[in-house]
C-alpha cells in the first residue's frame, strides 16, 4: 500500500499517451464488448449491480501468476507465493488457495458494492480473459525493484481519465510485516491493501486523519486512511472517502515512504 502524500509524475510519454487516449472513442479501458449473460451472475453478489448497466462497469483483473506492469514495464515478477503465508492453525494459505483467491475476489467486490459512486466489479484472472479489461492488479511474491519498503502501488489517476491503470502488490513486504494470521484476517490483508490501491487507479488520495470522515468507534477501518498499521490491515475496512477525486494534479505516480507499528493499540489518531 502507498502512504503518505508524495506524488510522481509520469515521464511526458505517459502524458503523450493519455491525450491519445482522451482523444480515442473506444480504447482507454473502454469496455467494448461485454457478454452480460457471463458477466451478470459474476456481479450478482452485490445487489447495487444487480439490475446495474454493466456495459458502464469499471472491470478490474487480480493477476496471480506473476508478469509485467505499467508500473515497471522493464520488469518481469513472479506470482504470489501462498506457500509463504502461515495460518495460525497449522499450515499456509496453499492449502486453501482456490478458496482464498475466491474470498478475496468477493471481499474487495464487497467493499466497492457499498461505495455507489461508481460501478465496479473485480474478476480473477481466469473470469478476466473473457472480458475487455480496465485495470489490472498484479499480486506478486516480489518487492519493489527501486529497494522501498511499500506493500503496493499503483498509477494515480485523478479524474479516473483513463481508466485503464495498474497497480502491483507486493507479497514479500506483506509477509515481512505481517506474523501468523488466521484465514479470514489474511483475506482481510491482501483485499484491504488491493483495494486501496485501487482506490487510487480511480482518482482517490489518501485521507489524512485528522480530517477522517468515521469516528474511533466505527465499525470498520476507512479503506483510504494514510500510514495504517498491520493491526488495522487484519481488520474489515469500508470505502467511504469524500474526498474529491479529481484534485489539481496531473496523473502520475502515488507513492512514499512507508512506516508500521506492530504492537501500537488500534487507533484512527495519530
Amino acid at each position: 500500500m502507498t502512504h503518505g502524500g508524495h506524488h510522481y509524475i509520469r515521464q511526458a510519454m505517459r502524458l503523450g499517451l493519455t491525450m491519445i487516449c482522451l482523444a480515442s472513442v473506444t480504447g482507454c479501458g473502454v469496455v467494448v464488448s461485454t457478454d452480460a449473460a457471463v458477466l451478470r451472475p459474476l456481479a450478482s453478489k452485490c445487489s447495487r449491480l444487480a439490475n446495474a448497466d454493466l456495459s458502464n462497469t469499471t472491470l478490474i483483473a487480480l493477476e496471480w501468476g506473476g508478469g509485467t506492469t505499467g508500473i515497471y514495464p522493464a520488469e518481469v515478477f513472479d506470482g504470489l507465493d501462498l506457500s509463504m503465508f502461515n495460518l495460525q492453525d497449522g499450515g499456509t494459505l496453499a492449502d486453501r488457495a482456490e478458496e482464498f483467491e475466491q474470498r478475496l475476489t468477493d471481499q474487495i467486490n464487497q467493499i466497492y458494492c457499498d461505495w455507489d459512486q461508481a460501478n465496479l466489479l473485480v474478476l480473477s484472472s481466469s473470469d478476466a480473459d473473457k472480458f475487455n479489461v480496465d485495470t489490472k492488479v498484479l499480486l506478486t511474491q516480489g518487492v519493489r525493484p527501486d529497494g522501498r519498503m511499500d506493500i503496493g502501488e499503483a498509477e494515480y489517476d485523478p479524474c479516473d481519465i483513463q481508466h485503464d491503470n495498474d497497480a502491483v502488490i507486493f507479497g514479500e513486504r506483506i509477509r515481512q510485516l505481517a506474523g501468523s494470521y488466521t484465514f479470514d484476517e489474511w483475506v482481510n490483508v491482501f483485499a484491504n491493501v488491493t483495494a486501496h490501491e485501487i482506490g487510487h487507479t480511480l482518482g482517490y488520495a489518501h485521507i489524512n486523519r485528522d480530517n477522517r470522515p468515521d469516528g474511533p468507534n466505527a465499525p470498520y477501518v476507512e479503506l483510504m486512511l494514510d500510514r495504517h498499521t498491520m493491526k488495522e490491515m487484519r481488520r474489515e475496512h469500508r470505502f467511504v472517502a469524500s474526498q474529491s477525486n479529481c484534485p489539481g494534479q496531473s496523473p502520475g505516480f502515488l507513492s512514499a515512504e512507508t512506516t508500521y507499528d506492530f504492537d501500537a493499540p488500534f487507533s484512527f489518531g495519530r
